[in-house]
Parts: C-alpha cells; structure tokens; sequence
C-alpha cells in the first residue's frame, strides 16, 4: 500500500480528459448562440458567428433603374454612382444576395442569353 499513495491512476487522468471534451462540446454552440443573439440577420446570413469579433464589409444592396442602361454589342452595361451623391469604392459585386461579392469589379458577370422556342421546338422569333 505504500506504493499507492501519492499516484494518480490513469483512469483519472482519461476520465478528467473526457470531461474537458464534454465541457469544450457543450461551450462551443452555447457561445454561438450567445453571440449570434446580438446580431442581426443579414449579419448572420453573411458570416458565421466566430467572424462576428472582426470587422466586415458592408454588403451594400442597390436596384438599378432601367434609365441608365445601354447597350454594348451583345451586352448591357449599367453606369452612374452607386452611392447616390456620397462616396465610396466597390471592392466586388453579385446579383444575388446569397453571393454579393462574387464577381471584382470590371468583370462581366450575370451575361444571360434567353431562346424562346414553340412547341415544335423551332425558334420563336415573334416574342
């Protein structure tokens, strides 16, 4: 019994290490949760909760009017400030909100080209 005392049996040691992983599992959602109760929803649509303590871009959402566009070949091409009268620089663009910065800027992105067939499956030229 001498040789006993004093000694931690290694089951202790895994069954403290089980317990740190059960602690560390249960933490990481409830933190999640915490944080992501403090933020908006486009917020959390655009980021997960661990980028919430670093800074962000704005995702900055504008419709264009049909006014100012022209057309270039077989592309349109819509020009003006899209900050109204402020200032600013687009660092990256998208058309839709899930991925609005999936094309830099100067980039051709969206080209859709629309047939319209009939039911025979030739080209209707009439719509």
């Amino acid at each position: 019994m001498d040789n006993i005392a004093g000694q931690k049996s290694s089951l202790s040691i895994v069954t403290n290490l089980c317990v740190l992983f059960l602690v560390l599992l249960w933490l990481v959602p409830t933190v999640g949760l915490l944080v992501s109760s403090f933020r908006d929803r486009e917020q959390i649509s655009q980021s997960g909760w661990w980028m919430a303590m670093f800074p962000v871009e704005q995702a900055f959402r504008v419709q264009p009017s049909a006014d100012g566009v022209r057309q270039d070949g077989d592309l349109y091409v819509l020009e003006g400030n899209v900050f109204g009268t402020g200032s600013g620089s687009v660092a990256a663009f998208g058309i839709t909100s899930r991925n609005p910065g999936a094309a830099e800027t100067g980039q051709t992105y969206g080209r859709l080209k629309l047939e319209v067939r009939d039911s025979d499956g030739e080209l209707d030229t009439e719509n």
